[in-house]
């Protein structure tokens, strides 16, 4: 998962914000959130980034990886309570889930989950692996 601080910039005309960062592009998941403590700023998250070139393009965009956020990917045939499936049986292991963003994708499932820590998410690995 990269980070980068970003200039959020509000659009009039949809009330919806958007930030100033550079592009980079192939990645399967993007999330921003305002920075409370840095007024008028944010952080934008993408993952992953893989190779020379996706690499090289986060640097020219000032991405740098993050050790505050880290992210298990899960996908699989779409089906109905897939979501709540998943996050039920972190919780009844004891994981505490810090974000979650899925979709479906014609027949397709696809979910990031993010936890706080290295550990964490490589006990969610193992969890979901069980399923």
């Amino acid at each position: 998962m990269f980070e980068k601080i970003a200039i959020l910039n509000s659009k009039k005309d949809t009330g919806y914000e958007s930030t100033t960062s550079g592009y980079v592009g192939g990645f399967d998941e993007g999330q921003t959130r305002r920075a409370p403590d840095k007024p008028g700023t944010g952080v934008v998250f993408v993952t992953p980034i893989k190779g020379p070139k996706q690499s090289g393009a986060a640097g020219a965009a000032e991405f740098k990886k993050t050790k505050s956020l880290h992210t298990v990917r899960i996908e699989g045939p779409d089906k109905r309570g897939q979501g709540a499936r998943l996050a039920q049986a972190l919780a009844d292991k004891g994981l505490n889930l810090r974000g979650m963003s899925a979709a479906a994708i014609g027949k397709k499932f696809v979910c990031h989950i993010a936890l706080d820590t290295k550990a964490n998410a490589g006990k969610a690995m193992k969890i979901l692996k069980g399923l």
